[in-house]
């Protein structure tokens, strides 16, 4: 479970708060925009509602700039802390 920053309690930041923190002041329809998706779709990986597949991963990573990687787990751990947990323990990811 995240808390209201978007990190979970195993202390991977959550794809929304890295979506949101690339966004900056962007209005979510121009970023939408800018990445080649929906509003909708955006507003639900914002959101935590949606999870995207690894082929949109890439592309907003591409079109962002980010790592791609760090857009992977930080989806995947959205959906599984047993996930985020392991990576964590394995030093895969920062606290």
């Amino acid at each position: 479970m995240h808390d209201a920053l978007g990190t979970g309690s195993d202390g991977v930041e959550s794809l929304g708060v890295i979506l949101r923190r690339s966004r900056g002041d962007e209005s979510r329809v121009s970023f939408a925009r800018r990445l080649g998706l929906s509003y909708t779709f955006v507003r639900s990986l914002e959101l935590g509602i949606r999870l995207p597949s690894d082929s949109a991963i890439a592309d907003v990573a591409q079109t962002l700039g980010l790592e791609e990687d760090a857009l992977l787990i930080a989806a995947y751990c959205d959906r599984s802390p047993a996930l985020a947990s392991a990576l964590r323990r394995g030093g895969r990811v920062r606290k």
